[in-house]
């Protein structure tokens, strides 16, 4: 069959943005035994792409792009790029080559073309390829650029030009002029009914960091699961965002709302142990979820970490709780917490000062903001070396990341600065 009429192709492309998942399958798999379809449709087998984050999707186009009757490199190019499959091997020697075609095509438009679409999306792709595979910055920026010169109401680009702005500029840089700008785009792309709960969740992201801006993060997060309420990336960052803000049960309702989504999601299983274990002292149930994320992976150094806090302060075994700390960092070197884990224990039960600061010190080399590092150090100075002022000064950088916390507050009140 090669003919289709008008009501079919419309129908093919209804099933392929539906909010249903399984309708885009019915879809996936008439393509699957009518190839020559993918190009009528091609827009929207993209546009479900984005829409759905489906494993079985993906894996379906896979296979009718690899089956595809065309074979061409550019229609690979573009269909990896578009698919975030492992692109077409290309040497980086290509790229000027490519450069200079894409400009030639470019001089033979005048501003009469202004609105070509077409022409605009070509340019947007070339960006975004060269964004994706190349170091080339500035030559991925001047192509973002000229590709809103042909048209600028492209939601994709503008979504596209935000998540560039976001990853190379905003985080790498930690620069607040780049993210507010890189969030423009998001909400351009939004307006334009191109992307909603992943431009809503992008631009939460960039709101907690380098922007700071904590509610207007949250409030961004519950944008995006209004849009799909079984989103957990929000979920998750909902939940850690209220941990921030020292409401531990709003965070824990969030990351328990992430698991009933995904039962299997290591990352909200090991945060919510570790918020029952150190501020709820729900040793067994923390220890019940720790041991059921060790299952999944068992060399998840995040896990071990609240493993071992179990075993030194729930279990009250300082030994068994060394070794797994040990084994966390035989996994993860920089992994902060199990060295400042490390740094009490030494303190507590070997009476080894030295290599209780040492630990404590790699710790805040790696995260200045490490709680237990900074109490642990604080301690130390306060309780064991007789060096007061220095301890203040910990405690003092401790109260200001949790000025919640009841026994920092306790401390600071034996300042003489208090």
């Amino acid at each position: 069959m090669t003919d289709f009429s008008e009501k079919e192709i419309q129908n093919l492309q209804r099933l392929l943005t539906s909010p249903d998942v399984a309708n885009v399958h019915v879809a996936l798999e008439i393509l699957k035994s009518n190839k020559t379809l993918i190009a009528k449709v091609w827009d929207y087998l993209y546009l479900s792409s984005e829409l759905h984050e489906d494993y079985k999707s993906k894996e379906l186009m896979k296979k009718i792009l690899e089956k595809s009757d065309v074979s061409s490199k550019a229609f690979y190019e573009e269909a990896f790029t578009i698919f975030s499959l492992p692109p077409y091997p290309i040497e980086e020697k290509e790229v000027e080559e490519i450069i200079r075609k894409y400009e030639s095509i470019e001089a033979n438009f005048d501003e009469a073309f202004h609105m070509n679409v077409s022409f605009s999306k070509e340019m947007g792709r070339m960006a975004v390829r060269i964004a994706n595979s190349f170091n080339l910055l500035e030559t991925a920026q001047k192509y973002f650029k000229k590709s809103f010169y042909f048209y600028e109401a492209n939601g994709w680009l503008h979504f596209k030009y935000g998540m560039f702005l976001h990853e190379e500029f905003a985080v790498k840089k930690k620069s607040k002029k780049w993210a507010e700008i890189a969030i423009h785009h998001y909400t351009r792309s939004i307006d334009l009914g191109y992307s909603t709960y992943p431009a809503y969740h992008n631009s939460a992201l960039l709101y907690r960091k380098p922007l700071g801006e904590i509610n207007q993060a949250i409030a961004f997060h519950l944008k995006a699961l209004e849009h799909k309420p079984n989103y957990t990336s929000s979920l998750y960052c909902l939940g850690l965002l209220h941990f921030d803000l020292g409401d531990y049960e709003t965070a824990k309702m969030y990351l328990n709302k992430n698991i009933e989504v995904n039962p299997v999601d290591t990352q909200a299983l090991n945060f919510l142990a570790w918020i029952l274990a150190k501020y709820d002292q729900q040793f067994d149930k923390a220890l019940e979820i720790t041991q059921k994320v060790l299952q999944i992976k068992s060399d998840n150094p995040y896990s071990l970490d609240t493993l071992a806090y179990i075993q030194l302060k729930g279990l009250n075994e300082p030994l068994k709780a060394e070794k797994t700390y040990l084994k966390a960092l035989t996994i993860n070197p920089n992994h902060a917490s199990s060295m400042a884990g490390l740094g009490n224990i030494n303190r507590d039960t070997h009476q080894n000062f030295f290599e209780a600061e040492n630990y404590y010190r790699k710790a805040l080399e790696i995260k200045p903001k490490n709680i237990t590092a900074l109490i642990g150090m604080a301690d130390l100075h306060f309780f064991h070396l007789d060096q007061k002022e220095k301890a203040f000064a910990f405690y003092e950088k401790a109260f200001e990341i949790e000025p919640n916390n009841a026994y920092l507050t306790e401390m600071m009140l034996k300042s003489d600065k208090k």
